[in-house]
């Protein structure tokens, strides 16, 4: 199936896997900013199941993108 991975731009290993789309969030200081919540709403759309892992923080941000996300 197609994995689309929604991550920190820090985390940019991620895309050195060929079979993962990634798509980079606007993060600073270790935090998400909560602009990143309007592209997390964007790419679930059509999505069949979204995985949201470890390390996603409990700042603004973060809690704006778990909302998109639902």
């Amino acid at each position: 199936g197609l994995v689309t991975v929604a991550s920190a731009k820090e985390a940019s290993t991620i895309s050195e896997h060929k079979e993962l789309m990634f798509h980079p969030l606007p993060a600073r200081g270790g935090e998400f900013s909560e602009q990143a919540a309007a592209i997390v709403e964007s790419l679930v759309q059509g999505k069949d199941s979204v995985l949201i892992g470890p390390g996603l923080g409990q700042g603004p941000g973060s809690i704006a993108i778990l909302k998109a996300a639902l």
